[in-house]
């Protein structure tokens, strides 16, 4: 859907595909979209069912399509991009399924991070662990790389967590970042990991401490080649602040972090999202509620009160800084009423 600022109306909203994923989790992402100022185009990675499966087998098989416009979404073009060892038969199951797809456009180029479970040794082989892969295409023809931890030797030395959204972003240079949460071979230790493709390994942000973690998430953003990252990874102290729910991560180099407390807020658990300008760093959370930064240590809070929970939360910078958010409410102020989407724009 797209919004006409001559008119000041949104414009019918136009089918892109159909049989995405809608029931993989509330907090899940389904979908996601970006546009490349270097050529106009807009493109949405999401997730697609390519096979239901039939009982007693539980999971159908789903993939990473991304569609892309070149005419300011008058039109899309259509096309797959995980691979998979099997999509036709219901023993595959749920083998080789992919989630939580983040997309990303820059100099013409297509960046895709997704998770596929058993991608670990080769991306859509078998027998390994779960991990996050990367697609970067160039006029319709990818290449893949699967991030792994040289560390682990469990499970191919990958056991990125499927259940939490991956961090995807390009930096200033047009090199691409990727944050993910890799989970213990045993125990409760969750570790945010940074990982840059062509690198053998993960870089670790911070770790949970040994608290249990089911659905936490992360946003990266660059300012420059600097990476930032808010995440919401509970560890049960951070500073003065006690079970806390986000994070900013920051580091100059991509190897050596600092992570401070993102202040406690109520409602402020569901997604987050990160943004930058010009040293200035924006976070827009679940509630919604933004939060601001400057010098990575002390933050500004703003409460936008347009509603109680939201389950997806997504925003941009414009040029000037000015802020416009997104949110999927899930409670309305008005408690009476079903949830909705919310588009604010700042003043």
């Amino acid at each position: 859907q797209r919004w006409d600022d001559c008119k000041g109306e949104w414009i019918a909203p136009q089918k892109v595909d159909d049989n995405v994923r809608s029931d993989i989790g509330t907090y899940s992402r389904i979908m996601s979209i970006a546009t490349d100022a270097s050529d106009g185009r807009i493109a949405i990675a999401y997730l697609k069912v390519v096979h239901l499966v039939s009982p007693p087998n539980q999971n159908d098989t789903t993939a990473i399509y991304v569609a892309t416009s070149t005419d300011d979404a008058a039109t899309f073009t259509t096309a797959k991009i995980s691979k998979h060892a099997s999509e036709t038969t219901d023993a595959e199951g749920d083998s080789n399924n992919t989630a939580q797809p983040a997309i990303a456009l820059a100099g013409g180029k297509t960046y895709v991070a997704y998770f596929q479970d058993q991608s670990a040794c080769n991306t859509g082989g078998t027998g390994c662990g779960g991990g996050a892969v990367l697609a970067t295409g160039t006029g319709g023809t990818y290449a893949y790389e699967s991030a792994k931890d040289s560390s682990n030797t469990d499970h191919g030395g990958n056991l990125v967590a499927r259940s939490m959204p991956l961090g995807l972003a390009i930096d200033s240079a047009g090199k691409p970042g990727v944050v993910v949460h890799v989970e213990p071979a045993a125990a409760y230790n969750t570790t945010l990991a940074y990982w840059r493709p062509g690198d053998a390994t993960y870089v670790k942000i911070r770790d949970s401490k040994n608290h249990q973690n089911d659905d936490g998430a992360a946003s990266l953003v660059y300012d420059g080649i600097k990476p930032r990252v808010v995440s919401r990874l509970q560890e049960g102290t951070l500073g003065s602040v006690t079970d806390y729910a986000l994070a900013l991560s920051s580091s100059n180099d991509g190897i050596t972090w600092t992570t401070v407390a993102v202040p406690k807020t109520d409602n402020v658990q569901n997604t987050e999202k990160i943004l930058a300008n010009a040293g200035k760093i924006t976070i827009v959370a679940g509630g919604p509620h933004v939060f601001t930064t400057s010098d990575l240590v002390a933050f500004t809070t703003s409460d936008l009160g347009l509603a109680q929970t939201s389950a997806q939360t997504n925003g941009i910078l414009a040029a000037d800084g000015k802020l416009t958010v997104v949110i999927e409410g899930t409670s309305p102020v008005d408690s009476s009423q079903v949830g909705g989407v919310v588009y604010y724009r700042e003043p």
